[in-house]
């Protein structure tokens, strides 16, 4: 990758208690001497620790993340951390196998870090709490929007998905339906899957068919689908009914939205109850073609309409 390098841990003498945590594809030594020449600073940088990542602006924006949300930071547009080095220490061996990049020559390999959800599960609470006016908390979108991209830089699956929805509906933030799928596309490649749904729909208002057909396979062969981990698969199942029957899609997953039929008629009724008149005549074929789907339909529903 062209984005392989260092990320660092320097510390001066004349910079008592704070580590600078930064990032270069020099060898860092070099870096080191580079920032010493600078007339400003009275004694020179010396080299504390560094390792070897395949995506060190990735790196480094976890990194520091990491080490605001404990605390540590002592200017938002600045590396340096008011941390003891061994704290800073830890936080680098915690970068994440993925970025993980064979060792430059002098280097005898990287180290890494497992991504802990200790680290950012509270982050996402607390995201949620902005987003929703949970409690005492005051609904403030924007707030949100700062913690859900906060809780991304540390890789939280759900932060992701939270940004391409705000995104998605301009809440925090500009309407942005591609800066909303490229959320969506992250979050599927850290776990969520309940991005694959999302992204059909976006595709599929996007005019890309093939692409939203791709999407919604993806979600329903899923384990989060199939084991039913977040309680939203009825819901997602009627939205690609729905969604196929308005593109014109052929309507497939028969067997995997089988144990969902209930839920999924329940919500299409509910539909043609909560639709304007003009709409409930489409909305009601759409049902009933719904349960034609899902092989609930009788000869007596044809017979009376329902």
């Amino acid at each position: 990758m062209t984005d392989a390098g260092y990320i660092y841990a320097l510390i001066n003498p004349s910079l008592e208690g704070l580590v600078k945590v930064g990032m270069t594809t020099r060898d860092p030594t070099d870096r080191a001497r580079e920032l010493s020449s600078a007339t400003g600073v009275p004694t020179p940088f010396v080299l504390a620790y560094d390792i070897y990542v395949a995506d060190c602006s990735t790196a480094e924006a976890y990194l520091h993340t990491l080490l605001q949300r404990r605390g540590y930071r002592v200017s938002d547009n600045r590396e340096f951390f008011n941390a003891p080095l061994k704290d800073v220490i830890k936080a680098l061996l915690q970068v994440e196998e993925a970025n993980r990049a064979a060792p430059p020559p002098r280097a005898t390999g990287p180290r890494s870090r497992t991504s802990s959800r200790t680290e950012w599960s509270g982050l996402l609470e607390e995201a949620q709490a902005y987003y929703h006016g949970e409690g005492e908390t005051l609904e403030d979108k924007k707030e949100a929007l700062r913690l859900f991209k906060q809780a991304a830089q540390l890789e939280a699956p759900d932060a992701f998905y939270a940004l391409g929805i705000m995104h998605r509906d301009g809440e925090g933030c500009d309407h942005d339906a591609e800066q909303a799928l490229e959320f969506f596309k992250a979050g599927v490649k850290h776990g969520s899957d309940e991005c694959y749904p999302e992204m059909a729909m976006l595709y599929a208002g996007l005019n890309h068919l093939e692409n939203a057909r791709k999407c919604w396979t993806k979600y329903f062969r899923s384990e989060s689908f199939q084991q039913g981990r977040h309680g939203h698969e009825a819901a997602y199942g009627h939205a690609y009914l729905s969604e196929a029957l308005r593109r014109g899609l052929p309507l497939e997953h028969q067997g995997v939205l089988a144990p969902h039929t209930e839920d999924i008629v329940a919500l299409a009724t509910e539909a043609v109850r909560e639709a304007d008149a003009e709409e409930r005549p489409d909305l009601e074929r759409q049902r009933r073609t719904i349960k034609k789907h899902l092989g609930v339909m009788k000869w007596y529903d044809w017979l009376s309409g329902r």
